[in-house]
Order: C-alpha cells, then sequence, then structure tokens
C-alpha cells in the first residue's frame, strides 16, 4: 500500500503548481493587453473631459438634502 503522505504531498505539489501557471498566464495576458493600447488615444479621452475630484452637489444629492 503507499505512503498517504506521499499521495497528498504530490496533490499538494500539483495544485501548487497549477495555481502558479494560472497566475503566470494571467500576468501575462494582462501585460500584453496593457502594452497593446495605444497610450495616445487614453491620454486624449482623458485631457477632452477632466475629471472633477472632491464633494460635488449633485441633483439626486440635492433632492436627497430636500428629503431631511
Amino acid at each position: 500500500m503507499p505512503n498517504s503522505n506521499n499521495i497528498t504531498s504530490g496533490r499538494r505539489q500539483l495544485l501548487k503548481t497549477m495555481a502558479l501557471g494560472l497566475t503566470t498566464g494571467a500576468v501575462g495576458v494582462n501585460l500584453i493587453t496593457s502594452a497593446s493600447a495605444k497610450p495616445e488615444n487614453r491620454q486624449a479621452s482623458h485631457k477632452s473631459a477632466p475629471r472633477q475630484r472632491g464633494y460635488r452637489e449633485t441633483q439626486h444629492i440635492l433632492d436627497y438634502y430636500k428629503t431631511l
């Protein structure tokens, strides 16, 4: 009868290797996708609509204040 510890450690090593492979593949796909994106298009869209930061009183916030 085979040693139970050897079987268990073999399964664990297989799962670790599979997880490492999947993670490496996901990172590789992400790097390829981000590298192929054209940065000038992203910057142009960013410049056309500057993003406001901080607190803004929008209509739904003003409506909420009226209910208080």
